[in-house]
């Protein structure tokens, strides 16, 4: 039996004075880099009113979201991506598909 898709749900707010805009493009700024890890299925990003974003990416398994972690920390776009998040404000769950 194949192991299931994970998915990894991140749910932040931007660092003060930080516009939709700025974490916007940030965020598809990464995208390709996100495209070219092992494992990835698919990435949706929103914006929600209460000025909370949620990034949420699909995986073909745990592993491939466990690996991607790691390496996303030696991305340079996604080194500037984080510096727009406010750290304390991070929330981020795995979650086994159904």
């Amino acid at each position: 039996m194949s192991e299931q898709q994970a998915i990894e749900v991140v749910i932040f707010k931007g660092v003060d004075g930080v516009t939709p805009e700025q974490m916007r493009a940030a965020a598809h700024k990464v995208a390709p880099r996100l495209q070219a890890l092992a494992g990835f299925v698919s990435r949706s990003f929103g914006i929600g009113a209460d000025g909370r974003y949620v990034d949420i990416v699909h995986w073909q398994d745990m592993a491939s979201a466990q690996g991607a972690a790691k390496e996303v920390m030696d991305c340079p776009q996604c080194r500037e991506f984080f510096a727009l998040i406010a750290p304390e404000s991070v929330q981020m769950m795995h979650f086994q598909a159904g």
